[in-house]
């Protein structure tokens, strides 16, 4: 009788799992292993499974003692997938550098023997050289990340994956002590210094964010998260109410000291930009529509007296105080 696709993969997963001997692991750490790596299945089935594979794979069984050892074979070939190409080894080293948190972490433990894999193909062919080479600089002021608990990321990512709602404990910014709340968890903002769950309360529709630094611990419900209707997370990422203002488009004027001004030309503000020199005072003059955002008010402090905002008012005053 043919496999499932879903059968066909579960076994696949688990020959990636198995150590090599003399190393050695349970079907009850498999199944637990394969849970979090959202396989529906039971702990008897990942035992069946073993047995199947030993009749076609050089495995190894240690039965003196309860719950079996499972290993291949010492020395005996582990690769069950072809080799790398030079573009999928690449993509796989940079994802490593530049996914960081958007991976559960049991994922990310999956990918190592495929990272093994992409090093010795790059190391091979000369392309690691370029890895090594490249880098992402973000224009900003870098700040040193909040730290937050690994398991309470893991544990929101599983709740997303799975559709669950999650009982979170948390510590508002200017409060001593933590407190109890059912939420519904929508995603996960990163890019800063702070990282954002953003959630509704149980029964309610309005999306709020709590600094994931402060959730001291997170607990699984089994009721469904409700989803607020029409809601879409990425739409939500891009929007000002994301970024915790509420005007997504501002007209901004500008002026600049020429010399600080002119890497405006290459690369604008936004589409509309105009560029223009005053000849008293002086100056540039930029305009732009832009996004009023916190990295907005970065950037332009970030040029102190050389930069001085014209419009919109309300900013102009916020910046001088």
């Amino acid at each position: 009788m043919a496999k499932s696709p879903e059968t066909l993969y579960r076994h696949w997963r688990i020959l990636e799992l198995l150590p090599a001997a003399p190393g050695s692991t349970t079907a009850p750490a498999l199944w637990s292993r394969l849970k979090d790596e959202g396989f529906q299945c039971t702990k008897r089935t990942v035992e069946r499974d073993l047995e199947v594979l030993s009749g076609h794979h050089p495995l190894v069984v240690d039965d003196s003692q309860k719950p079996f050892r499972w290993s291949f074979a010492h020395k005996a070939p582990q690769r069950v997938l072809p080799g790398l190409t030079p573009a999928q080894a690449v993509a796989l080293a940079l994802a490593r550098d530049h996914l960081g948190a958007l991976l559960p972490k049991p994922l990310a433990d999956s990918l190592e023997p495929l990272y093994r894999s992409a090093d010795a193909v790059m190391e091979d062919l000369g392309w690691k050289r370029w890895v090594e080479a490249a880098a992402f600089v973000p224009p900003v002021q870098r700040l040193i990340p909040a730290k937050y608990d690994t398991e309470v990321l893991f544990a929101i990512q599983k709740a997303i994956a799975q559709n669950h709602r999650l009982q979170i404990r948390y510590r508002k910014k200017w409060d001593d002590t933590a407190k109890d709340r059912e939420i519904n968890p929508l995603g996960v903002l990163f890019g800063g210094p702070v990282s954002y769950l953003v959630a509704t309360d149980a029964e309610g529709d309005q999306p709020k964010q709590f600094a994931l630094h402060r959730i001291a611990s997170v607990t699984a419900v089994e009721e469904r998260r409700r989803v607020p209707k029409g809601f879409r997370f990425k739409e939500y990422a891009r929007s000002s109410e994301a970024n915790w203002l509420h005007k997504p488009n501002v007209r901004l004027v500008l002026w600049i000291d020429p010399p600080a001004a002119e890497h405006l030309k290459e690369t604008p503000l936004s589409a509309d930009q105009t560029w223009k020199r005053l000849k008293d005072p002086d100056v540039v003059e930029v305009t732009a529509t832009v996004d009023d955002t916190e990295q907005l008010r970065w950037w332009v402090k970030s040029f102190g007296a050389q930069i001085e905002v014209r419009e919109p008012m309300l900013l102009r005053k916020e910046l001088q105080t």
